[in-house]
């Protein structure tokens, strides 16, 4: 009777072992995909400010037309801010999935 008492407590053990393993790996994978949105909101940040010194640079340039202006700011648009705006838009739909399942 002893034996199966322990059998019985180390099985429970192992299951509570199992589940909160299960949710600090899935807390880690969180974390992960947490920083790698930072990361790529970061590299779309600073390429918005790049853009948007050129965009001041060129609106506060005196004597300019406006043809020369619209050829200059048509310019300024970064042919991947499409797939930039693609890749975050996919990134919070992951990360508010994962976080709906938790």
């Amino acid at each position: 009777m002893l034996r199966l008492a322990g059998l019985i407590a180390f099985v429970i053990l192992a299951v509570v072992l199992l589940v909160v393993l299960a949710r600090g790996c899935s807390s880690s994978s969180k974390h992960a995909k947490y920083e790698n949105y930072i990361t790529d909101v970061r590299g779309i940040a600073s390429r918005s400010a790049e853009i948007g010194k050129q965009l001041n640079a060129t609106l506060a340039a005196t004597g300019i037309k406006e043809s020369q202006l619209e050829a200059k700011t048509k310019g300024t648009q970064p042919r991947s801010s499409r797939r930039s705006r693609r890749r975050v838009t996919s990134i919070l739909l992951g990360l508010c999935a994962s976080s709906t399942t938790t």
